[in-house]
């Protein structure tokens, strides 16, 4: 390590650090920080995520002199006041007990360049006279959202992260803090007939006030209309300059058919619901919609994206068997790419099934490389792709690609509680652990961090924080399987063999009557140290192309098993000679 403090602009979390104006900021208000104990926090955010040992440390901070380790430890309670981080529960930098610090949370350097101005677009108010027409509250808010999109130097807030605010009484500049934005689009929707109005302002979180409002008044099949009104305004308001390209994303429509338009808008609808009802109710609408209209790409995708999310995110609930779920998704993913080669969903969506279905690993990079080429800002190639580089034992490139996720949408409890994920596959449990206390402030009641709590409670040895956890998250999933199945490993790795045989026999009741991973089942075995069986059901989980089996390389589970030569075939018909 040479000496001296790197230089450059760092972000993380609500933090910036400007290393040559030598500026810690929160939210733009400047946080006192004692001089050497700036050039200790940059030094670890830097090198973030990398272990920097102390006497390194101290080389850098006191290049001339010859300190005690005892200055370097008042440096990090000083960062940590700073940071307004507790020691025992650290958000932001980690002991290495014996050794050094790590900086934990992900880091986006911006080389002294403005960030770009980040905006959410909160679902409108419903004021229908007549019910029935939910949908186009959070449809047209998300219709927005993915043409907002489309905007490279914009970061727009995707429709997960919004969905809180639907069917609530709002406050914009709430919202702004809640979501960590710049501006907020917010309105209200009235439908009457055939006629909509459409009320909208945007309003700036550092003042509350509206840059501009509007209304626009038309006929329901003119929502075209209304939708380019609004984003242009947007672009304006935000002194956006647009090139020729970029405005004609921007103005492109996928059909011209409002009726298949209104069709897709219902699809999204209850594909945001995440529900394995959602998503068949999502994939009737998309179909009725290609049926009006068999050229309209984003259909496709949405009907993709549908099937690809009944094989995974509604697994925790129960989900469906790849088999079943996957070739569609492909189909329909194939038929979108024929049609338009130039959607960013698209090829993130390829990228999805080539990781968790095909096993295709360099397909799966070039189709997340095409999407993210395509969408910079495109949240889920960003969170797909980190997913498949840690597949690939690339845990350093997964964590920085998760790392920008988080940058798109902080508040995203499916990529907090992945990246707690992927911190639990590098081996870093402690850090793991950390971010999952971190997540649960976020939705204390939401299973899917509850179960990936108890993953990082697992790896940090915590078995009965991580029974605790896995009970929490098959109660608020309705018994799932995969929560029941890390509830049955927990107990038999903690030496409750009585407990385990009985949720393995509850596994296997629920396996006689919906789709369980013979995965899960595995992980029980596993738990239970019964090696034969556990690497029967992971032949049986490798044939059926369970979810689990791309993360064979990488998980900490199956590392009892990596010196079995039947384990070693498993990983090879997985991952052929590569």
């Amino acid at each position: 390590m040479k000496p001296g403090p790197a230089a450059g602009v760092y972000e993380f979390g609500p933090f910036r650090v400007d290393a040559g104006q030598r500026l810690l900021l929160r939210g733009g208000t400047p946080v006192p920080i004692l001089p050497k104990s700036f050039d200790a926090l940059v030094a670890l955010v830097s090198r973030s995520g990398q272990l920097v040992d102390k006497d390194a440390l101290l080389g850098v901070v006191w290049p001339e002199a010859a300190v005690e380790e005892n200055s370097l430890a008042k440096a990090i309670s000083d960062i940590r006041k700073a940071l307004g981080e507790d020691p025992r529960t650290p958000r932001f930098i980690v002991t290495v007990s014996g050794r050094g610090y790590r900086f934990a949370g992900p880091v986006t350097s911006v080389d002294g360049q403005p960030s770009a101005p980040r905006i959410a677009v909160l679902p409108f108010s419903n004021l229908a006279a007549e019910g029935g027409y939910e949908h186009l509250a959070i449809g047209l808010a998300d219709a927005l959202i993915t043409r907002l999109s489309r905007i490279p130097s914009l970061v727009v807030r995707p429709t997960g992260s919004i969905l809180k605010y639907a069917n609530v009484e709002k406050d914009p500049a709430g919202a702004a803090r809640g979501l960590n934005v710049d501006f907020v689009l917010d309105g209200s929707i009235r439908r009457s007939g055939d006629r909509i109005r459409v009320s909208v302002q945007l309003v700036g979180a550092a003042t509350g006030g509206a840059l501009w409002a509007d209304t626009f008044d038309e006929r329901l099949d003119d929502i075209f209309a209304v939708e380019d009104s609004i984003s242009t305004r947007v672009a304006g308001a935000l002194a956006l300059r647009l090139s020729g390209e970029e405005k004609q994303s921007l103005a492109r429509h996928q059909t011209e058919s409002p009726d298949a338009y209104q069709l897709y808008l219902k699809g999204r609808f209850f594909w945001s619901k995440r529900t394995g009802e959602g998503c068949h109710r999502a994939i009737e609408y998309f179909e009725r919609a290609i049926a009006l209209d068999p050229r309209y790409a984003l259909a496709y995708v949405g009907l993709a994206d549908s099937w690809v999310m009944l094989g995974l995110q509604v697994s925790l609930m129960g989900g469906e068997a790849p088999r079943q779920t996957m070739p569609h998704a492909k189909a329909a993913a194939a038929r979108a790419l024929a049609l338009d080669g130039l959607l960013a969903e698209v090829h993130a969506s390829l990228g999805q099934i080539s990781v968790f279905y095909d096993w295709d690993w360099p397909a799966a990079e070039r189709g997340f490389l095409r999407s993210l080429a395509l969408n910079p800002n495109y949240l889920n190639a960003r969170h797909w792709y980190a997913m498949a580089l840690s597949h690939m034992q690339r845990h350093d490139e997964a964590l920085t690609e998760m790392g920008r996720a988080l940058q798109l949408d902080p508040v995203s409890l499916y990529v907090n509680g992945n990246y707690g994920r992927l911190l639990y596959f590098a081996r870093r449990y402690d850090e793991a652990f950390a971010h999952m206390e971190r997540t649960l402030e976020l939705d204390p009641a939401f299973a899917f961090t509850r179960f990936r709590m108890g993953i990082a409670c697992e790896g940090a040895g915590l078995l009965d924080r991580a029974i605790d956890e896995y009970r929490l998250a098959q109660s608020l999933s309705n018994g799932g399987p995969l929560a029941t199945a890390a509830l049955g490993y927990a107990l038999g790795a903690a030496g409750r063999v009585a407990d385990a045989r009985a949720v393995l026999d509850e596994l296997l009741e629920l396996a006689a009557r919906r789709y369980v991973s013979a995965a899960s089942i595995a992980d029980v075995y596993l738990g239970l140290g019964e090696r034969d069986k556990a690497l029967e059901w992971l032949s049986t989980a490798v044939d059926e192309r369970a979810n689990a089996i791309g993360a064979l390389r990488v998980n900490p589970r199956y590392d009892v098993l990596r010196n079995d030569p039947r384990f070693e075939r498993l990983v090879e018909r997985v991952w052929g000679s590569r």
